[in-house]
């Protein structure tokens, strides 16, 4: 559930701040300075924290993946990553011994 405060400023003004717990973790955050605007944000950010947050897909890519990924960007764009040849290199070993690893 979540709820809205407010408090004074150093300078007298009165800001509202809201509080919601997802998932056991407190959030607050500063909504606004007027108590209407702040209701409004409160819902905008439960709808984001509980709605957007939760449904976005998480891509699992796996490490022989990336670094041929790197490879091939390296290759071209070798100019731009002239300063990344020992990382470069270092990477190209890694490839070279995850080749062995069956599943990668």
């Amino acid at each position: 559930m979540a709820s809205i405060y407010k408090r004074k400023t150093k300078s007298g003004q009165i800001v509202y701040y809201g509080a919601l717990r997802i998932n056991g973790k407190l959030i607050r955050k500063k909504l606004a300075h007027s108590l209407k605007l702040a209701k409004t944000e409160l819902k905008k950010l439960e709808y984001y924290l509980l709605l957007e947050k939760t449904s976005k897909i998480v891509e699992v890519v796996s490490l022989k993946f990336a670094i041929n990924k790197f490879l091939m960007e390296y290759e071209l764009f070798r100019k731009v990553y002239s300063n990344f040849i020992i990382l470069f290199k270092i990477i190209k070993s890694i490839h070279f011994y995850l080749s062995f690893i069956p599943n990668h």
